[in-house]
């Protein structure tokens, strides 16, 4: 849902920009930490059986901004991905596989942006994006759930830019809900006004990262 909503917009505007806020986009860093378990998740989001775990839930958040981001893929034939923490939990009661519970990685894509993300199911933490160019950063604390009203990308400049060191921040007002902007863009492209957004090629695409990515840590939901 955060993708249909104007602040993921804006941040993808300014990752292809070469000349705009921060330069031509170095490295993209992505954070979704939160717990599952003190939010009574566990028989869902820890259950293999129902294919929960961190890349299933949280981590396709990640994956699909540093696609967007990048408009490369992170794990196909050109990109260069590297596992740098996995946990996986206990097998929760009533079932003998445990799910990912911790996902850590880094890696290049085909272009040669660098990524991190970091997916993790295990207690509170981070949520948040960063877009770093050749001397200025991009980001923001509220990437997958911006506010309706008033959503924020702040803009740290380094001593390298034209007007020095400092901090700026780029306003989108009234962007709406995001869950709201979601089920419309699907109406509209049941009613034939516009195309489906992602595409399903996009989506494809999404579901064989999320699956090397399971491959890499050895959870395999096939059977």
């Amino acid at each position: 849902m955060y993708l249909h909503h104007p602040q993921t917009a804006e941040l993808a505007r300014i990752a292809r920009d070469e000349a705009g806020p921060i330069g031509r986009l170095r490295r993209v860093e992505v954070f979704f930490e939160t717990d599952m378990r003190s939010s009574g998740r566990i028989s869902t989001r820890y259950s293999h059986e129902l294919a929960g775990g961190a890349i299933m839930d949280i981590g396709c958040y990640p994956i699909s901004f540093i696609r967007s981001m990048t408009r490369h893929r992170i794990a196909d034939n050109g990109a260069n991905i590297r596992m740098i923490e996995h946990i996986i939990a206990e097998p929760i009661e009533g079932e003998t596989r445990g799910v990912d519970d911790v996902v850590v990685a880094q890696g290049r894509t085909a272009d040669g942006t660098e990524f991190f993300f970091s997916a993790r199911m295990d207690g509170p933490g981070k949520k948040e994006v960063r877009l770093i160019g050749e001397s200025d950063t991009a980001w923001t604390d509220w990437p997958w759930s911006p506010p309706a009203e008033r959503a924020v990308v702040t803009i740290d400049r380094s001593a390298a830019h034209p007007r020095g060191s400092g901090r700026e921040e780029l306003v989108i007002e009234a962007g709406g809900l995001t869950f709201v902007n979601q089920f419309a863009a699907f109406a509209a492209a049941v009613r034939g006004e516009q195309m489906p957004h992602p595409s399903p090629a996009w989506s494809i695409a999404q579901a064989a990262d999320i699956e090397a990515l399971l491959a890499m840590i050895g959870i395999d939901f096939g059977t």
